[in-house]
């Protein structure tokens, strides 16, 4: 039995003839992160956003030059997304760890690109 769910929402609405803006959602269910489908090894569920929008500059000669700016996490959601862990057993007694990687918080890129 898998415990993994992924869906993913994205809404592209075209401002100006040269002007996207996308935002983006994923939801991820409950999920092992190891083989033993044991309930104290899932990662919790989480459902994230971003936003992001690209400029388009077509030139004569050279192509287009394309500015780009994503907001990440853009709900400041606190979640992880992967983890490791072990157990072992000690005095006849199940023994276990487990690390959890949180993600980053609302955080920004920005890019300028050039194709010809």
């Amino acid at each position: 039995m898998i415990r993994y769910e992924c869906r993913t929402l994205e809404i592209c609405l075209k401002l100006l003839r040269n002007l996207d803006l996308r935002f983006i959602t994923k939801f991820v269910g409950e999920q092992y992160f190891d083989n033993t489908m044991s309930p104290e090894r899932t990662i919790d569920p989480y459902f994230v956003s971003n936003l992001s929008s690209a400029y388009v500059i077509e030139l004569k000669k050279a192509g287009e030059l394309t500015f780009r700016f994503m907001v990440n996490n853009l709900f400041n959601t606190r979640y992880e997304n992967n983890a490791y862990g072990g157990m072992w057993t000690e005095d006849g007694s199940e023994k276990t760890w487990a690390y959890y990687f949180p993600q980053a918080g609302i955080n920004y890129t920005a890019g300028i690109s050039l194709s010809f």
